[in-house]
């Protein structure tokens, strides 16, 4: 956009200024004309006098076809010299103190998708070809050159006027893993921008030029994109090139999971891939494999659906103990873009879990204990937990972090030490589960607040009260759906401590609530570990002040199941949220590495010697080089200490391009072109070819003006 106080003019700017010399051959119709002059000497004749004043009539008239023929003839060779010089216009901006500078910001997209191949080549390929042809055609201009993914990077850091720069930057830049995030760019943009009005004050009008295969996934913009689109464009002039060819069949494996999320040596665990279908299959059917450790288990075909998800179902029974790697692929699956067609699970396989229930008084987590571990383990399927219950007053002497969750019941009193223990168990990977149910356990959690995501309030007045299941949406309370005979909605409830949730926790999930709209059960994540609340006590020793019991819930069929859901989702989520994570996430571990003992082998198979644990890392080591996707082995002298799966972020897999950018309806700056083939451009020779081709219209010009003039003046 150019100043409104600047006037547009077009500069012709010259590749290959020394051609210029050969504007000296214009000179040559004029010498050869003046040479032909023929020199004479005026006598006076009677006869020649007579002939002259019959010539006078036509002689202005033959003067000015003789200069028509000379201007022919000198324009044929300066328009010649002019093609083979490679003009180039350019628009520059004017005002009182002199010319201004145009800024191009040439934006590639990294993400994934531009690894699809149509017609031979791929959509990066023909982004960066793109790129390359603004590039040449700016050199002179202040360049910037962003590469775009996940993040957003400005690789020269400032703006050059040397191209060779800005191209070998292009070169050096390579095709990422990560989707593509627009808000990302957009801020990129504008810092590049407010850096280049400092640095070049000159600079009047700014180009932005968007290498992309305008996906669906990444245009369609929200609200804070929309608001820095309008943003970028009242300051710069908007082009977005689509690279992308006709829509192209894209399957994929955009999600694995396993349930349940605790998974225990010889129970059965049922692994689920999405496979998710972009376009019109050409098949209609596709072989998908499920592999554990590396080696193949179970094959099974699906049906395949236009622009529709399928899902593949397996059925498994861990042997061994220790960190298991689950992967499924498809196989025979031939489109445009490969690297989505497997995906990768690290699951956690224990033969028990172990849980510590601690009581704020006497009998008060005894309900709790009994719930988790039925009949003290005397069958295999009740023996899936071991629960021991302790007074409050052992947390404090007590190692938790060997639990892998910690229940507390109708606590009257924590310590600040305690409080703090606990915080650090959950930072570190821990889950805790906290049953409120005393008018006098409201104020111990005062120093817990940092890790709740409620606010306790008060005590619900006495009252008839029932849980409201929300749809069974969450997958704690899954299970009952449809099963009206469970008793989850026949719980009595007289009180409850009041919940308000923390708007600072936005991580925080409802599960239950009472039929009053008050929180009944949340969770949230803190740290590496998972937090609940569940604002009724985990047992009948709660009374309320007309000596009832606050609630029918530790008697009623569903409570069984809802603690055991509880603790399987808070321990089995975490797991899989710790040690699943996507392209560019954060892998951390809860152990310090040693000097050079400590590395980490990636999924093409190199290994880095990783670095000491940081000031601000709390002990813990963060790999945030999760770049590629696949498995990451992580280990200390030798001995494997971690795994972690790093899959793509399934969006992307969307190669539909959108068919329109719903940009705010003021902003007209912004076109959008389509790509041409990415070896068939040629610099700046369109407007060579355009006087070449003016030449040859005048050679054939002047071929008929000598040859017509010529006859006439015989």
């Amino acid at each position: 956009m150019i100043h409104p106080k600047l006037s547009p003019i077009a500069l012709l700017e010259f590749t290959s200024l020394p051609m210029l010399g050969w504007l000296a051959a214009a000179v040559l119709p004029w010498l050869i004309h003046r040479w032909q002059r023929q020199r004479h000497m005026n006598t006076s004749w009677a006869a020649i006098e007579l002939l002259l004043r019959a010539m006078q009539q036509r002689g202005r008239r033959i003067q000015m076809q003789q200069w028509l023929l000379l201007a022919v003839r000198t324009a044929i060779l300066v328009l010649a010299a002019l093609a083979v010089a490679d003009p180039i216009f350019r628009q520059w901006a004017v005002s009182g103190s002199g010319s201004g500078l145009t800024h191009q910001i040439v934006v590639v997209d990294q993400s994934y998708s531009m690894g699809c191949v149509q017609a031979g080549t791929s959509r990066w390929q023909r982004g960066k070809a793109q790129a390359r042809q603004w590039i040449e055609n700016g050199d002179g201009e202040a360049l910037t050159l962003i590469g775009w993914a996940e993040q957003a990077e400005n690789l020269l850091g400032h703006p050059t006027l040397d191209s060779s720069i800005a191209l070998a930057a292009l070169e050096e830049l390579q095709l990422s893993q990560s989707s593509a995030d627009l808000s990302a760019a957009l801020r990129e943009i504008l810092a590049a921008i407010n850096r280049a009005e400092l640095e070049f004050p000159q600079i009047a009008t700014h180009q932005v030029v968007f290498c992309t295969d305008h996906g669906r996934p990444t245009w369609t913009l929200d609200e804070r994109q929309h608001q820095l689109f309008e943003e970028v464009a009242k300051r710069a002039n908007v082009t977005i090139v689509n690279v992308a060819e006709d829509p192209s069949l894209n399957v994929a494996i955009t999600d694995l999971q396993i349930t349940p999320p605790m998974t225990l040596q010889q129970r059965e665990a049922t692994i689920s891939a999405t496979i998710s279908c972009f376009g019109t299959p050409t098949a209609t059917s596709l072989s998908v494999e499920l592999l554990i450790n590396g080696s193949l288990v179970d094959q099974q075909q699906v049906e395949l659906r236009k622009d529709g998800e399928i899902s593949a179902r397996f059925t498994h029974r861990f042997v061994g103990e220790g960190t298991q790697t689950v992967r499924v692929s498809l196989t025979e699956n031939k489109d445009c873009l490969s690297i989505d067609d497997e995906r990768w699970l690290i699951v956690e396989v224990r033969p028990k879990l172990r849980v510590a229930c601690f009581a704020g008084q006497p009998r008060a987590a005894d309900d709790l204990a009994r719930a988790l571990a039925p009949g003290n383990g005397l069958t295999e399927k009740e023996g899936t937990i071991d629960s021991e219950v302790f007074s409050i007053s052992r947390l404090g002497e007590m190692e938790i972090s060997n639990y892998d969750a910690v229940l507390l019941g109708s606590v009257k009193e924590l310590s600040a030490r305690e409080a703090l223990a606990l915080t650090e168990y959950v930072r570190q990977g821990g889950s805790l589960a906290i049953f409120f149910g005393q008018e006098n356990s409201l104020e111990p959690f005062k120093d817990l607040q940092k890790l709740l995501p409620v606010h306790v309030e008060r005590i619900q007045p006495v009252g008839e009260f029932r849980f409201d299941p929300l749809e069974y949406r969450h997958p704690i309370v899954a299970p009952f759906r449809g099963q009206t005979q469970a008793g989850l909605l026949g719980v009595a409830i007289s009180q409850y401590v009041r919940l308000r949730l923390l708007e600072e926790h936005s991580s925080a999930e409802v599960v239950l609530r009472f039929d009053t709209g008050d929180p009944a059960l949340v969770v949230d994540r803190f740290g590496l570990g998972q937090v609940a609340v569940l604002a009724l006590p985990g047992s009948l020793v709660a009374r309320t002040s007309a000596g009832t019991p606050w609630s029918s819930f530790a008697l009623s069929p569903s409570f069984l199941p809802v603690v055991r859901e509880l603790v399987a989702h808070l321990v089995g989520d975490r797991w899989l949220q710790q040690r699943n994570l996507l392209v560019g996430e954060t892998a951390i571990l809860p152990w310090e590495t040693g000097a050079k003992t400590s590395t980490v082998r990636l999924p093409d198979g190199v290994q880095q010697t990783l670095p000491m644990a940081g000031e601000n890392d709390h002990g813990k080591t963060m790999f945030r080089d999760t770049s590629l996707s696949g498995i990451y082995q992580f280990s200390d002298a030798g001995e494997e200490h971690a795994r972690f799966a790093v899959n793509l972020d399934g969006r992307e897999s969307d190669l539909t391009p959108i068919d329109r950018i719903r940009i705010p309806a003021n902003i007209s700056e912004i076109t959008v072109e389509r790509s041409i083939s990415p070896y068939s451009y040629s610099g700046n020779l369109p407007f060579a070819r355009i006087l070449l081709a003016c030449v040859l219209v005048l050679l054939l010009l002047e071929l008929g003006l000598a040859w017509t003039l010529g006859r006439k003046w015989r």
